[in-house]
């Protein structure tokens, strides 16, 4: 769940990106999960679904290797794009994300997936 204002608009990035509603100092939270937003669903399930199913939440969504659940977040934390040089990363402690850097309002937020899976898986590569 978003604990700062953001917005979705057309990314140069890659389709529709999330971007800052307002300016965010580095360190700050902006984003924390929320069991009301996240679904976590283990691998098993996930391999019981359909493949178009499957295909939105690989897209959307990541896979925790280490609690084997995939994570598919219904909140708009899902249009963040990946960059090698992102303006977010997860805490330390991982419950949460924060500000890499000073971000103005009109930012587009983005972090760099390898923070929290194969980027080979993600990208194809």
């Amino acid at each position: 769940m978003f604990l700062k204002k953001t917005y979705l608009e057309k990314s140069n990035i890659h389709g529709i990106g999330l971007f800052a509603g307002e300016n965010i100092q580095k360190g700050e939270i902006i984003w924390i999960p929320s069991d009301l937003f996240t679904l976590h669903i283990p691998e098993d399930k996930f391999k019981g679904l359909d493949i178009s199913d499957q295909d939105i939440i690989r897209h959307y969504g990541y896979f925790h290797k280490e609690m084997n659940v995939w994570h598919f977040a219904s909140d708009n934390s899902r249009f963040i794009n990946h960059s090698v040089n992102p303006t977010i990363v997860r805490t330390k402690t991982g419950d949460g994300v924060q500000a890499l850097v000073d971000i103005v309002r009109g930012d587009e937020l983005t972090q760099n997936y390898s923070d929290f899976e194969d980027l080979r898986d993600v990208l194809g590569g």
